[in-house]
């Protein structure tokens, strides 16, 4: 197996049996001269990986570079017995036009499309006219072996010190890359009405545009509320997301829109009670008894929400441990990875010579 991902990536050899290449300039990195460089050693070693692997499966998880994968794409297909493309959205969150024009030709290439929910499916299908067949609908896997393997590692004098000062707080913690689909305004605007006698504090945390950033912390000082919410921009390890998710107390996803989130899912694998925004990137994946939500921007129903979890210790572990479950149930890596196996042909006999 050989695997190539951005320079950032927190991928290591120990997670798999094959070799890793971090090639790709990481997102929000930019595109100097520097990054140029490392895309064309990149796309160098993409084609020769791409002859290495002919005879077996070639997986595509997302476009660094859509218009230059896609022509290597198309030039090799004829030469793979399997080609599979993970479409996480059907577009992507920031629209443009020239990059839905060349997803149309994108999603004609690969023999199979994997999306993580049905309601991708849904928008593929009716938006680019691919047939339904074609594309397979596999859930997002938990991160219960995330979790497991930071159990016994330190976190960082960053994380450290946040975790000393949340000593008595009740946690409302929002992570991943800052973006403005991700709602952050609206869980500062739900802020505002939250019960000031409760000793909560709100922490958002990842990485994102410095100019977003201060948007919304200058939104935080005009609302007053320096004293309870923090906005950090950083890129977490592992090691200090999960100290930071183990210590929270109620987790927040109030996305404007999303297809699936990476991040719920991690929540879920935390068995912490989530607070989602309505809509049917979420509720495909969960029941009413296993997660709370509300109307997309409400921040008034937001708010009456987390003041509900705030209050109800009781509600908030009957619902971290309905997450608990779903993680390790329908959501564990032992089921997904039978999906991804038939997707790619490989249970029972198989199809081509590998």
């Amino acid at each position: 197996m050989s695997v190539l991902t951005v320079e950032n990536s927190r991928l290591n050899e120990a997670h798999f049996n094959g070799r890793l290449f971090k090639l790709w300039p990481y997102f929000g990195g930019g595109l100097g001269l520097a990054a140029l460089g490392k895309a064309a050693r990149a796309f160098a070693r993409l084609i020769l990986e791409l002859w290495r692997h002919r005879r077996g499966v070639v997986h595509s998880q997302f476009p660094r570079f859509y218009a230059m994968e896609l022509a290597i794409f198309m030039l090799a297909r004829p030469f793979l017995c399997r080609l599979v493309f993970t479409a996480h959205n059907a577009v992507p969150h920031e629209r443009s036009p020239w990059r839905e024009a060349l997803l149309h030709i994108w999603y004609r290439v690969p023999h199979r499309i994997v999306v993580l929910s049905q309601n991708v499916r849904r928008e593929i299908v009716d938006r680019f006219g691919i047939p339904t067949e074609k594309i397979d609908v596999i859930p997002h896997g938990s991160y219960v072996a995330m979790r497991e393997s930071c159990k016994e590692q330190v976190p960082s004098p960053l994380a450290a010190d946040i975790l000393a000062r949340m000593q008595g707080k009740l946690l409302i913690f929002q992570f991943g890359i800052i973006r403005e689909y991700k709602g952050v305004d609206t869980l500062i605007a739900a802020a505002r009405a939250l019960p000031v006698e409760q000793p909560w504090y709100i922490l958002v945390m990842g990485g994102g545009s410095p100019d977003l950033v201060e948007r919304y912390q200058t939104q935080i000082r005009e609302a007053g509320l320096d004293s309870r919410i923090t906005i950090q921009r950083t890129f977490l390890s592992n090691t200090d997301l999960a100290a930071l998710a183990e210590r929270a107390d109620i987790l927040t996803f109030p996305y404007h829109n999303i297809s699936q989130s990476g991040a719920l899912m991690l929540g879920l694998s935390f068995g912490k009670p989530c607070v989602c925004s309505d809509i049917p990137g979420f509720r495909e994946y969960l029941a009413d008894d296993e997660a709370l939500f509300f109307g997309v921007r409400d921040s008034s129903q937001l708010a009456t929400i987390l003041t509900r979890l705030l209050c109800e210790p009781e509600l908030r572990e009957r619902l971290g441990a309905a997450a608990w479950r779903a993680a390790t149930g329908r959501y564990a890596w032992e089921s997904v990875a039978d999906r991804y196996l038939e997707s790619y042909g490989l249970t029972g006999r198989r199809p081509w010579p590998i």
